[in-house]
């Protein structure tokens, strides 16, 4: 027969509780901080930039007030304690788990399935866009001009309180950082390569949001060649007819 467990060798339920907090205290204080890059570069755009984009798109084809619900969505994860809990408790709800709970209740709110946000469909993405430029006042666009885009031959075209004029939200705003833009630019890459885009949103952060699951903001699509680059360049055109008039 075998020996018998003395009281010593027994399972001892509040040490192991005490170690388990122990480990956990020391890895919450334990602050460390990246030194290198050793993420490739396309992993912050790819994926990201197909959820929010894919995000904005639904908000605008449904006119939901996409703004609102990004906040009621961040005010709910923030007051949920496992989601937020206080320091030092453990939770089971790890990071991915936290970012795809944030999802799913967006959907929830925005009524749609979770599923579309992944979908990187950019013949949806296309049309949408070719048809959202036939409804656009072009007398609604402003420039931003800076010395930068005159050295590169970049432009940056911005719609204010896109969401008001679109009838998503009666919401206006002075403060540029909260400003709903829809926003159009013209960029040079490395090698010279031209490339035209259209976002909506808030695409910067701030000392408001920095800590938020998503910015309020994505980029709708892209193209080098197509009906966004004549259309681009045709505001390029009026831009410096204006200015030569003055």
């Amino acid at each position: 027969m075998g020996k018998e467990k003395s009281h010593k060798d027994k399972f001892d339920a509040d040490e192991y509780v005490r170690e388990v907090y122990s480990s956990a205290i020391k890895k919450l204080t334990e602050v460390t901080y990246g030194t290198e890059t050793t993420v490739d570069v396309n992993h912050y755009c790819d994926l990201p930039g197909t959820v929010f984009g894919n995000i904005m798109m639904i908000a605008l084809q449904k006119k939901i007030d996409i703004y609102r619900i990004l906040e009621e969505c961040e005010n709910l994860v923030a007051a949920d304690k496992n989601m937020n809990p206080e320091p030092f408790n453990i939770t089971p709800v790890l990071k991915i788990d936290r970012s795809l709970i944030f999802l799913s209740l967006l959907a929830e709110k925005m009524e749609c399935n979770v599923y579309d946000f992944f979908t990187p469909n950019e013949e949806a993405r296309r049309k949408f866009v070719y048809t959202l430029l036939d409804e656009i006042n072009e007398d609604n666009w402003s420039m931003i001009d800076t010395e930068y885009d005159h050295k590169t031959g970049d432009y940056e075209f911005i719609i204010l309180d896109f969401e008001y004029v679109y009838g998503l939200s009666k919401r206006t705003t002075k403060n540029y950082l909260e400003n709903m833009t829809l926003t159009i630019r013209k960029t040079h890459s490395e090698d010279e390569s031209v490339y035209y885009s259209i976002g909506f949103g808030i695409f910067y952060p701030s000392i408001d949001n920095f800590r938020d699951y998503m910015l309020k903001g994505g980029w709708l699509y892209e193209e080098e060649q197509g009906k966004l680059e004549k259309y681009t360049e045709n505001l390029i055109v009026k831009y410096h007819e204006f200015y030569s008039d003055l």
